[in-house]
C-alpha cells in the first residue's frame, strides 16, 4: 500500500485568534511553511502589531471579526486557487 503524503495534508489552514496563533502555533510554523499550507487568521485584534505579527509568521491572510462567512469563503477559494 502506497500512501502520498501530501493527499492526507490539509490544503489551507484557518485560525480563529491571533493570542493561539502566536503562542501555541510558533512550534508548528516552520512545519507548515515548509509543506506550505496557506493559513488564514480570524481575529478581533484590530491593531496592526498584532496583524504584522501574524504576516511574519507565515499566514497568508488575516481577517477581522465581525466578517461575512461569504467573504471568508471567498478568500479560502482565492488562496486554493493559488496553490
Amino acid at each position: 500500500l502506497s500512501i502520498n503524503l501530501r493527499e492526507l495534508l490539509p490544503s489551507l489552514i484557518t485560525i480563529i485568534g491571533v493570542l493561539f496563533w502566536l503562542f501555541y502555533l510558533n512550534t508548528k510554523l516552520t512545519l507548515i511553511i515548509l509543506l506550505d499550507i496557506p493559513i488564514i487568521i480570524m481575529s478581533g485584534q484590530r491593531d496592526i502589531s498584532s496583524k504584522l505579527a501574524t504576516f511574519d509568521r507565515g499566514a497568508v491572510d488575516y481577517i477581522t471579526k465581525p466578517f461575512s462567512s461569504a467573504i471568508l469563503l471567498a478568500r479560502i477559494e482565492a488562496k486554493l486557487r493559488r496553490k
